[in-house]
């Protein structure tokens, strides 16, 4: 009776299967990039490697890996990226949480159009309901000189959208002088009062600048 209840259950999960046509199974309903198209800078894991060069704040750097979490190229115009990384190496270890942000690129012109650390982005450009990132860093806090999470997103991140790999080609500090008396950029300067208004909070700077680099690095020897 048990073996004849068992069977009856699989008929029906396969016909309920199979009456699903949009029904999708395996990592590319996941949005998880296959290995056969990543470039050969770039690793396979738990979420594709992303190398860059961590900053700490006493200016020692160190390599290090992001995430890529998701990669999906099936939208019209851009791609759409789960990235998460590890901005702080200085905090104790129970509130060393993992920067997750919600990017979006261009293909035609590998610019950035969307960063979030909060709910994604719907086929209307508005916000949708879906969380697709988390900030991990300090929020207003005395290391980041109480610069708070609200002015990352309406100051900081803003500055990032519409910039290319070119664009940011040479940066690898949030500084137009030298930081940490070794560390200074081969690019184009950032405008003043952006770098002034960040200046304390480096950690958090730096390392989203230098992440964004590499992404977009990524990106263009994809797409």
């Amino acid at each position: 009776m048990k073996k004849l209840i068992l069977l009856i259950a699989a008929v029906v999960l396969v016909m309920s299967l199979s009456a699903c046509g949009d029904v999708c199974v395996g990592p590319e309903c996941l949005g998880v990039v296959s290995g056969d198209d990543s470039a050969d800078k770039y690793t396979a894991g738990d979420g594709y490697a992303i190398p860059y060069t961590h900053l700490n704040g006493e200016g020692h750097e160190t390599a290090m890996n992001a995430r890529l979490l998701m990669e999906w190229n099936k939208t019209s115009g851009y791609v759409i990226y789960q990235v998460t990384y590890l901005s702080c190496t200085c905090r104790p270890g129970n509130v060393n949480f993992w920067n997750t942000v919600y990017l979006e690129i261009n293909k035609d012109t590998n610019d950035i159009r969307t960063i979030s650390f909060e709910n994604s982005v719907n086929a209307d450009g508005e916000e949708s309901h879906y969380i697709g990132g988390a900030w991990g860093d300090s929020s207003g806090a005395a290391e980041q000189n109480n610069v708070t999470y609200d002015m990352f997103k309406t100051e900081f991140f803003p500055w990032f959208i519409g910039k290319t790999a070119t664009d940011l080609d040479g940066l690898n500090v949030w500084s137009n002088g030298t930081l940490y008396g070794e560390f200074t950029n081969t690019g184009a300067n950032i405008d003043s009062d952006t770098v002034d208004s960040f200046a304390g909070s480096s950690v958090s700077t730096n390392n989203f600048l230098r992440v964004m680099v590499e992404m977009l690095n990524y990106h263009e020897s994809k797409y």
